[in-house]
């Protein structure tokens, strides 16, 4: 259980640096220990960012079920954008879904 929660703690920082540089989110805040469909909310000045982390050796697409849970978030108006992402850790990076 530690170790688990130790690595997805590791990758969710890595998504949060990733929002900040990426996406240009100056407010970066992460839900710890979450089982809501919300690991990270990013905001920059045109858009909210509401995204899922997860971890996997080999690329993958997400599950229905992780699908399901992220489409839990409202979608609201066109600046909310919803992700899941991916931390493959062959390609050492992240695989990102929009939905």
């Amino acid at each position: 259980m530690v170790k688990t929660y130790s690595k997805g703690r590791r990758i969710e920082y890595l998504a949060k640096e990733h929002l900040k540089k990426e996406h240009l989110c100056p407010v970066v805040v992460r839900s710890a220990g979450s089982k809501t469909p919300i690991d990270l909310i990013g905001i920059n000045s045109i858009t909210v960012f509401c995204i899922q982390v997860k971890y996997s050796d080999k690329p993958r697409k997400p599950t229905k079920k992780e699908i399901l849970k992220i489409n839990e978030v409202p979608k609201g108006v066109n600046r909310i954008r919803r992700g899941i992402w991916i931390w493959c850790s062959e390609d050492k990076e992240f695989i990102k879904y929009w939905y």
